[in-house]
């Protein structure tokens, strides 16, 4: 029985204290630059790392650019070596989505795929498909080639603070890697950046492994029981 409590809980090492997790909100008036430009070097690694992500590469321009307007920022060098933490996970680990279980349908010119979770934009995001709410909803993503020992989640429809009220956005949701349950991760309600820490998940070269999040429950929205997540990230100790 997996334990509901709202802190990420690890089963197989029952001596390792509750995790600090960590929350950045993103807002005009509190933008942290520094977090801003990670989320940025980061992407920058994703889209750089695969060619056939051209179009994933215009848009990521295209958020620096309306970075540079909305937070004032100073005008940033796409392929500058100056970002925070220019050497991220994402020089040797991968992640691509296996699947999601179900998948809002298009509006428009707008898509809610689930490879939007990767994407390296919060202008998208994957929302799911099922009629209330979402709850039982899975994500499945394979991570590969490096270990990893942290998730950051963008929880909910950040294009928008407007969009990210009115639709449902995560509560809980259970974490397991390779079909083995590590924990329930826990958000609070806000619009950013959450990220949770675990012990050291080893990932050798050329190795493959599957990453599974299922929706336990929901901060529900304004208007929109459909519920999104905008963007996953993923860290670990073995990147310099």
């Amino acid at each position: 029985m997996i334990n509901l409590f709202c802190i990420l809980i690890f089963q197989s090492i029952s001596y390792f204290n509750p995790v600090k997790v960590d929350t950045i909100e993103i807002t005009k008036e509190k933008i942290d630059r520094d977090n801003y430009l990670h989320f940025i070097a980061d992407s920058l690694h994703k889209v750089k790392s695969d060619p056939y992500q051209g179009m994933a590469l215009n848009r990521l321009k295209k958020d620096i650019k309306d970075a540079v307007d909305y937070y004032d920022f100073p005008e940033l060098d796409l392929y500058s070596t100056s970002y925070p933490g220019d050497c991220s996970w994402y020089c040797a680990g991968k992640v691509k989505v296996k699947k999601a279980s179900s998948t809002l349908e298009n509006q428009k010119d707008s898509n809610y795929d689930a490879e939007n979770v990767i994407d390296g934009s919060l202008k998208t995001a994957w929302i799911e498909g099922k009629s209330y709410y979402g709850e039982g909803e899975t994500l499945e993503l394979l991570v590969s080639d490096t270990s990893i020992d942290e998730i950051i989640i963008y929880g909910g429809y950040l294009k928008s603070k407007d969009l990210w009220r009115l639709n449902s956005r995560p509560k809980e949701l259970l974490l397991s890697i390779n079909d083995k349950e590590i924990g329930i991760l826990c958000f609070k309600d806000i619009c950013g950046k959450q990220s949770f820490s675990f012990p050291k998940y080893l990932i050798n070269s050329n190795e493959t492994v599957l990453v599974q999040l299922k929706v336990l429950s929901v901060y529900k929205g304004d208007k929109y029981s459909d519920t999104a997540i905008t963007e996953i990230d993923f860290d670990g100790p073995d990147h310099h």
